[in-house]
Parts: C-alpha cells; sequence; structure tokens
C-alpha cells in the first residue's frame, strides 16, 4: 500500500509541475463493470510492467473514453476491434483476471488500487500521459498511419502515442 500511495504522489506532482491547472472532470467508470473492464484490460495489456507503466496503459484508455472519436465507455474502448490484441487472441470465458493462488490474489489487489487511483486523477483533470490515446509494445510495430501521430513516451516496453494536433 506505501509504494502505490507513494507513485500516486509522484503522478499528482508531476501533474501539478507540469500540466494544466486541475479540474473536475465528470466520472467515466460508470459501474462496476466498467471498472472490472479496466482492470481486466490492465491485466492482459501490462501485468510485467512496473506501475508507472500500468499507470499509463490505464491513462490511455481512459484518455479514449474522453475523445469524442472513440466510445465512451472503457468497456467499449477495450473491446473496440483491432484495439487490443489480447481481446481477440484469448477466449471470452479465459478473459477474466486469475485469482486462484495468493501471488494472483495480490497482483489483482495491487491492479485494482493502481486503476482507482489512476481514475481519481483522471477525475482531478490529471493527465501525466501527455494526452496519449495510443501504446504498443515496443517489440511490435502496428500496421497505423504513423503521420497522424506523435510520440509522446516510452515507459518500460510500451511506447506511447497522441494524436497530432491538425
Amino acid at each position: 500500500m506505501i509504494i502505490e500511495l507513494f507513485i500516486v504522489g509522484h503522478l499528482f506532482t508531476s501533474s501539478m509541475l507540469h500540466g494544466p491547472p486541475i479540474e473536475l472532470r465528470e466520472n467515466i467508470v460508470a459501474n462496476n463493470n466498467e471498472y472490472r473492464c479496466n482492470v481486466r484490460n490492465l491485466y492482459h495489456e501490462a501485468r510485467g510492467e512496473n506501475l508507472i507503466g500500468q499507470a499509463y496503459v490505464v491513462k490511455t484508455v481512459l484518455n479514449r473514453v474522453r475523445d469524442s472519436k472513440h466510445p465512451h465507455s472503457i468497456c467499449k474502448v477495450i473491446y473496440q476491434k483491432n484495439q487490443f490484441s489480447w481481446t481477440t487472441q484469448i477466449p471470452k470465458h479465459k478473459q477474466k483476471v486469475p485469482q486462484k493462488t495468493t501471488t494472483e490474489k495480490e497482483l489483482l489487489n495491487r491492479l485494482e488500487v493502481l486503476s482507482t487511483a489512476v481514475i481519481f486523477l483522471d477525475r482531478l483533470g490529471i493527465d501525466f500521459t501527455q494526452g496519449s490515446q495510443f501504446y504498443h509494445h515496443v517489440k511490435i510495430k502496428p500496421k497505423w498511419d504513423y503521420s497522424k501521430l506523435e510520440k509522446t513516451k516510452v515507459v518500460g516496453n510500451h511506447q506511447f502515442y497522441r494524436r497530432r494536433e491538425t
């Protein structure tokens, strides 16, 4: 729990020093199902990343939900066609986060705490990802139109992007 508080403090402080003023925003996590989709995506996309990398993954999904070019739902963003590979590569009945062993339960707890913290920061209007809406593993090169994207940062094993200003 101490490490999670440290990470939240770090994200909050860096956002205050480098980001726009805080504004209270709409809660886009409408229900428990939306929250579970977020945690499930975090597990499949970034369970091996450090906490900062995991926070970037959560916030990137939230940034998409807030963007009018994407669905206004965490689950709809995650399950949008061809967006997150695990949603098509893993059969539906195996997509839940495992909770059988103590280690799996501890991991799930950490992911839930982190997801909650990032959702809270999002409500405050804090974006520590520089507006990232896309990411991929550094060893994978998706077939994207990179002329429309701007690199924001590499965090762990993921490269993050935002839309170029037009």
